[in-house]
């Protein structure tokens, strides 16, 4: 027998028990998975094992939202109604119905003004008037206030609101519907307010301004009020209202053209993610670094993900038009004008 037959035995062993205690780490690979699709030409749908995952989702037509059972109620979403978080609002006619999403609250509201709702606060707009006013619950005027000016845009969070004025005006209410804060940006040949958006607790307001150029501004909380701290022209102008948000950690999505654009607390520059079409829709996951966006081309949605740093993870198509985007829990709800798709995501 050779001397070295007793090797072949030894090695088998030895990277047996290698593997077993260093093993070699598999590539994870992210994935959109879809799990539903909700139709959404019938008054409901049901669903079973959503536990609120969403929260809801609105289309261009249709509206909906989950209820503590995980079943998807599926409403009229054409004219004056809108949903959040906690309540919605049907028009039937010219009367305007709040129902709170618990079944607990619905109340008739006689207005011509046209509904805003910020998670559980009412705001009732003429935005041709200049007039804005709170109401609550019952329909009753919390306080109101007329500006000097168009409205073109609005945001609301954390008992404060921001309205942006064709006159290239902003102006910050309290919970009280006090004035606190007036600023023009001015910079431009043309002066209007084309998109605002406030961070929570107020820390940050963003904006869009301007025509030739038009701007993106970024305003920051000081002692003796706001400051612009960034702004930029932007490479293309829009004349309608634009897409703008802040996360939980002020992130900035802007909508551009065929394009989203990123903004991150100091940074240098807007950074631009291209997409396959034209703007809907977009959402942050500060938690995992990732930023979503919906796009729509000949009539069929995509649906991007993008780290934040730039690099495209995937994109996936859609047989449908796409108006709205809610990511909660590893969850992805796309609503279109025909369907709503529930997609799971995840690393596998």
């Amino acid at each position: 027998m050779s001397k070295n037959s007793y090797l072949l035995p030894v090695l088998a062993v030895f990277f047996v028990l290698y593997f077993l205690l260093f093993p070699y780490p598999v590539k994870e690979e992210f994935v959109l998975v879809p799990e539903r699709k909700i139709p959404l030409d019938s008054p409901q749908g049901e669903l079973s094992s959503l536990s609120g995952d969403i929260e809801f989702f609105q289309g261009e037509s249709r509206m909906g939202y989950y209820d503590d059972s995980g079943r998807a109620v599926v409403l009229e979403g054409e004219g004056r109604s809108r949903i959040s978080s906690r309540f919605f609002i049907e028009e039937e006619g010219d009367v305007l119905s709040l129902h709170s999403r618990s079944g607990q609250d619905s109340f008739p509201i006689q207005t011509s003004l046209s509904p805003c709702l910020f998670e559980d606060r009412l705001l009732l707009v003429d935005a041709f008037q200049g007039y804005i006013s709170e109401s609550d619950r019952q329909g009753r005027i919390l306080w109101d206030y007329q500006l000097p000016s168009l409205i073109t845009c609005l945001d609301s969070r954390d008992d404060l609101t921001v309205v942006g004025l064709l006159n290239g005006e902003i102006r910050l209410f309290d919970g009280e519907g006090e004035s606190v804060f007036t600023w023009s940006p001015g910079g431009s040949r043309i002066s209007a307010v084309y998109g605002v958006a406030l961070s929570p607790g107020g820390e940050s307001i963003a904006l869009v301004s301007g025509l030739d150029p038009q701007r993106f501004i970024l305003l920051e909380k000081k002692e003796n009020g706001y400051r612009p701290v960034f702004h930029e022209n932007l490479r293309n102008s829009s004349r309608e209202s634009l897409f703008l948000t802040i996360d939980s950690s002020r992130n900035i999505l802007l909508k551009g053209e065929g394009e989203g654009l990123f903004y991150t607390l100091n940074a240098s520059s807007l950074h631009a993610f291209p997409l396959p079409g034209s703007f809907r829709d977009g959402e942050t996951l500060p938690s995992e670094g990732t930023v979503y966006f919906v796009s729509e081309e000949n009539g069929k949605a995509s649906l991007s993900l993008y780290t934040e740093g730039g690099d495209l993870i995937l994109t996936n198509r859609y047989e449908d038009s796409a108006f709205s985007l809610d990511i909660r829990k590893g969850k992805i709800l796309l609503a279109g004008s025909k369907d709503a798709y529930l997609i799971g995501r995840g690393f596998y």
